[in-house]
């Protein structure tokens, strides 16, 4: 009897010890930290845009100031690119300036006078009409009827008639811009047909209505 329950007891113990062990919990991991994003390299602002490329790689171009600036390009033989700054000699905006300068130097009440001048080329853009204020304007230049007269020098070159078109996209008290086409097909001494484009972009800049 006492040799039963010493089998007994030794077979209890052998099935406790068939029990898998239970494993502890896994604990818990923390989140994977959140990758850190680059920061955007920041853009450059308006401001910051590089100067046009001038006639001679030598050379270079003004950078647009307070006044703005003027692009003439013109093919003669060649084709090249000159840039000139703004400013109250540049742009001679009449409406840009007071009633009593206006009256003082002869101005008209509506018009102006637009000078490109650089090493190559000098190049003027009068108004022969009352211009005044407005968006989106072609005038014509040169002929009969014209608005507009060009008159300058290329080089060596005196301009003696010009015709083609002036465009205007923005004309009001602070800002002139657009673009002129012209063909020049009379020089002094005579020569071939001159093309010039000059783009501006003017400012109101040191003259006495500039606000």
């Amino acid at each position: 009897m006492q040799k039963l329950v010493i089998l007994l007891v030794a077979l209890a113990a052998c099935k406790k010890e068939d029990k898998p062990k239970q494993e502890a919990p896994a604990q818990a991991q923390p989140d994977d930290p959140k990758p850190v994003e680059p920061k955007p390299t920041p853009t450059p602002t308006p401001n910051e845009e590089p100067a046009e490329v001038p006639i001679d790689a030598a050379e270079e171009a003004p950078t647009a100031g307070d006044g703005g600036k003027c692009t003439v390009y013109a093919t003669v033989g060649r084709e090249f690119k000159q840039v000139s700054s703004g400013g109250p000699t540049a742009a001679k905006v009449y409406q840009w300036e007071t009633p009593e300068t206006r009256k003082e130097k002869g101005y008209k009440d509506e018009g102006f006078t637009l000078n490109c001048d650089g090493s190559d080329v000098k190049l003027s853009i009068t108004s022969v009409a009352a211009i005044p204020f407005s968006g989106v304007k072609q005038y014509k230049v040169g002929e009969d009827t014209a608005q507009v007269e060009v008159s300058g020098t290329l080089g060596n070159t005196r301009i003696a008639k010009a015709t083609g078109a002036l465009a205007i996209d923005k004309f009001d008290e602070k800002r002139l811009t657009g673009r002129l086409t012209t063909y020049i097909s009379e020089t002094v001494p005579p020569g071939e047909m001159i093309r010039i484009v000059a783009d501006f972009d003017f400012t109101c800049s040191g003259l006495s209505g500039c606000k």
